[in-house]
């Protein structure tokens, strides 16, 4: 079964490869960044010191991913066909250990989003705010633009029958998180149990997500 790459987004799904972030340019003169703590002015403290934790702890993974001149591509996942029900996926190339970053999800930062099946909410607690207190929400959309983490499917937290027995239903074996990084946010998926070699990356969307799909039905 073929396998995909960064390299080939555009070839094979008319997606433009991305490797960090960027502004849709009619949000970018409001949303610069002012200064380290901006991220985090409008997050409870709670969110806010599990932001620090998470910057702390995945500081040298985003200096080296989001740096200067980066554009190389994360060479530890790869995309491939899962199923006709399920669609395309992604794939762990290499083992990835238990909290380890999987990946940083990364499309266009914008208010125009056109579906949120590949969008997750910039902000944690939903809206950004301009200069003059206007509250904007903002989503990282990878619908037409991003990574290969755009292909990672939904997986749920263990779930189990009336009888208590665990039903069989894919199980989410990463999680996504808001870091705080540079006056920006960026979402980073990380492990949230051992990963072996080809083995499907899976992540809860979460209650949003569904609800969300259910209104646009």
């Amino acid at each position: 079964m073929a396998h995909w790459y960064l390299k080939d987004l555009t070839r094979q799904f008319n997606v433009y490869p991305l490797t960090t972030c960027v502004w849709d340019p009619d949000l970018q003169p409001h949303l610069q960044p002012q200064g380290k703590a901006a991220p985090m002015a409008h997050t409870p403290l709670a969110e806010s010191l599990r932001a620090i934790r998470a910057l702390q702890k995945y500081r040298p993974y985003l200096a080296t991913r989001l740096g200067k001149g980066q554009t190389e591509a994360d060479p530890r996942t790869y995309i491939r066909w899962v199923s006709d029900d399920v669609g395309w996926g992604l794939f762990a190339e290499q083992a990835i250990p238990a909290g380890a970053p999987v990946g940083i999800y990364v499309g266009i930062r914008t208010n125009k989003t056109e579906d949120t099946d590949y969008a997750w909410k910039y902000n944690p607690r939903g809206p950004v705010f301009d200069p003059q207190g206007r509250t904007i929400l903002v989503f990282v959309d990878s619908l037409y633009a991003g990574n290969e983490l755009r292909f990672v499917n939904h997986g749920d937290g263990p779930r189990y029958d009336d009888q208590g027995g665990l039903l069989n239903t894919p199980i989410a074996n990463a999680r996504s998180m808001h870091v705080p990084w540079k006056g920006h946010w960026e979402i980073v998926y990380e492990a949230i149990q051992d990963i072996a070699v080809h083995e499907q990356i899976l992540v809860d969307y979460g209650p949003a997500y569904w609800s969300s799909r259910a209104e646009a039905l």
